[in-house]
């Protein structure tokens, strides 16, 4: 069975680090034992910044830093074409207030502390092959996820003229790699972080035959997969928890409640079951509201 498509794509493998320890000492840092990179990068405000998140979670957001940061593998240089360079400092008070409001404001320090990647990557322009080995001739436009890292391209001189629309993109995407990596892990080579609930997968029935988009949501299922053949089936459970996953993370829950959420479309309430099972999940697990992410609009 074709799997579902995801909305965000896996990056390259990196190499394998073990997890730093924070130190406890609040002077600003040298290279000393436990640190990987020398932080701060600069003496700019956003460097303070930068170095307070490294101290308080322990991860390290670098806007300079070589290939091998992203593109080393755990046996050599992985093959694939990958060009990155690094972020315009000039956009760098933007990203930092990016990253602030649109990632880390969703999560508890906990959460954020125990599951944030050991690197955030701030790339300006990133560019990949279309065949794996030659030349790089595809812009890279979403944040990806590698061994231990999550990067971000298109920190440039514009990165602080987005528009209200592209700043929303760049929010949703980024939320739902960073989650996805944490449930499906983010390479062959990094396992999984969390577990869904299992409440969710006893919802739906995953045996069904012959379903189609008309009916497919009186059965809680919000799309379909499809077999060798092309024609449509029950999708995988992990599938359906990650279109889940994805619809709440970019939908506002207005929106949800006037289409997918309505008594119109979810006419057996196995949808809303199954939206409540998530909710609550987040809300209980880790008191994280992840609706609050499609919901912030501005």
């Amino acid at each position: 069975m074709r799997l579902l498509k995801m909305l965000c794509s896996c990056a390259v493998f990196v190499c394998l680090l073990p997890a730093c320890k924070k130190n406890d000492d609040n002077s600003t840092p040298s290279k000393k034992p436990g640190t990987y990179y020398q932080l701060p990068q600069g003496n700019a405000a956003f460097d303070q910044q930068i170095l307070d998140w490294y101290k308080k979670y322990d991860t390290y957001v670098l806007y300079r830093f070589t290939e091998k940061e992203f593109k080393y593998g755990i046996t050599g240089f992985y093959p694939q074409a990958v060009l990155c360079k690094t972020a315009d400092t000039t956009s760098m008070p933007a990203a930092i207030n990016f990253l602030k409001n649109y990632w880390f404001s969703f999560y508890t320090d906990d959460f954020l502390k125990k599951y944030l990647p050991f690197k955030i990557l701030l790339a300006g322009l990133m560019m990949e092959s279309n065949n794996g080995f030659d030349t790089t001739n595809i812009p890279v436009t979403r944040p990806m996820a590698g061994l231990d890292y999550i990067i971000i391209p298109n920190v440039d001189s514009n990165f602080n003229k987005m528009s209200g629309q592209q700043r929303q993109t760049l929010k949703t995407y980024l939320n739902i790699i960073f989650l996805k990596s944490l449930f499906f892990g983010s390479s062959d080579f990094t396992p999984a972080k969390l577990i869904p609930p299992a409440a969710f997968f006893e919802v739906s029935p995953y045996d069904k035959k012959g379903l189609t988009d008309t009916d497919k949501y009186q059965y809680g299922f919000l799309a379909l997969a499809t077999d060798n053949n092309n024609q449509l089936v029950v999708p995988g459970k992990y599938d359906d928890f990650a279109v889940y996953l994805e619809t709440i993370i970019s939908t506002p829950e207005w929106k949800l409640s006037a289409t997918l959420l309505s008594t119109t479309t979810d006419t057996n309430g196995l949808i809303r079951k199954k939206y409540n099972i998530l909710i609550g999940f987040f809300k209980e697990q880790y008191k994280i509201d992840i609706r609050a992410i499609a919901d912030k609009q501005d």
